[in-house]
């Protein structure tokens, strides 16, 4: 995709994917609760809970789907919508473990996810930077934000996240129709 672009310089261009990573700590704009951490022993594990999680699923649902979607001579762009798709459907089996409502946004969101992770890695051929994101965008918006006590009420952080989410669907679509010429 970056063929005319060093492999460091291209890099640059997902930088600001790495904000979406950090969108629930601006909801402590929001608060006025004292912000402390809960259980930092629980934290930790989660770190490496985190890694798992962002390591088996981006080998799964980026590496492994986007190989074989590739075989099927897909468009970019329908490489990157039906990995992305894929990886949000399999959050659905996460009804089991909470409502309706919060899963079919974290389904919504993992769709998000996923179109990042695969752009990036079909952009540069390392499942390394997708899997970093992922584990960030896990840790910071969930391990570390459950661990806050917080209590944000839902509409602002839909709002929030809807948002950054927006602003970085824009810029995601602006790097792709320059694709050719970066």
């Amino acid at each position: 995709m970056f063929e005319n672009k060093t492999k460091t310089n291209k890099y640059f261009y997902f930088i600001p994917f790495f904000i979406c990573c950090f969108s629930n700590l601006l909801l402590l704009f929001f608060t006025k609760d004292s912000i402390e951490i809960k259980n930092i022993e629980f934290l930790i594990n989660d770190v490496f809970l985190d890694i798992f999680v962002a390591s088996s699923e981006e080998i799964l649902f980026t590496y492994a789907l986007i190989m074989y979607l590739e075989t099927k001579n897909l468009s970019f762009f329908k490489i990157i919508i039906f990995s992305a798709l894929i990886f949000a459907l399999a959050h659905l089996l996460n009804i089991t473990l909470d409502n309706i409502f919060n899963t079919l946004l974290q389904c919504l969101y993992c769709f998000g996810i996923g179109l990042i992770t695969s752009f990036m890695f079909v952009s540069t051929r390392n499942i390394i930077l997708s899997i970093l994101f992922h584990f960030l965008f896990n840790f910071f918006n969930r391990s570390l934000f459950e661990k806050f006590i917080i209590h944000i009420p839902m509409p602002i952080f839909i709002l929030v996240n809807c948002s950054i989410a927006l602003l970085t669907f824009i810029y995601w679509l602006i790097i792709y129709k320059k694709r050719t010429i970066l």
